[in-house]
């Protein structure tokens, strides 16, 4: 009995480690961009401003999704 609460104390124990672990806020000196598996999630073409003509050339990065101030938001 007493290996079976210590191994349920500790199965709570992470679950609730891993979820008050899981909020972030982004400060006002700070950008955010949300990541899947390393990589930052892009905006669909449809989402993206048009440059203007002379720009056009230095627009060629990805465009990518970039978290608001505040929070908290969930990782």
């Amino acid at each position: 009995m007493t290996l079976g609460a210590f191994l349920i104390g500790l199965t709570i124990y992470a679950v609730i480690r891993v979820i008050i672990s899981g909020f972030f806020t982004v400060r006002p000196d700070q950008r955010a961009a949300l990541t899947t598996l390393g990589r930052a999630q892009r905006l669909p073409k449809s989402d993206l401003p048009e440059p203007a003509p002379d720009d056009a050339d230095r627009y060629v990065y990805p465009m990518i999704r970039v978290i608001r101030l505040g929070g908290p938001y969930f990782k």
